[in-house]
């Protein structure tokens, strides 16, 4: 309602696509990331233009936080669901 009274539909509109369109990249990453061993034995999944850049993106991500690889196990163990931030 203010936007639009002060003539800011069109970028709220911009706004909220390309907020939504990140929203929805890093969940689908997340996902893919999530499942990348199971995904990896799929053969639509290595046919597919997405394996590449999810890849990239998760070899990336483990370059950069080398801490996650150790917390990743504290996460599958279901007697130990306490993580320290």
């Amino acid at each position: 309602m203010f936007s639009s009274a002060l003539g800011l539909k069109s970028i709220d509109k911009i706004f909220g696509f390309l907020f939504g369109f990140l929203k929805v990249t890093i969940i689908l990453l997340v996902l893919f990331i999530y499942n990348l061993d199971f995904l990896k034995s799929k053969k639509w999944w290595n046919d597919s233009y997405c394996s590449e850049y999810t890849t990239l993106f998760y070899e990336t991500l483990y370059e950069s936080f080398p801490s996650i690889k150790y917390r990743e196990f504290e996460l599958i163990e279901k007697d130990n669901l306490k993580v320290e931030l």
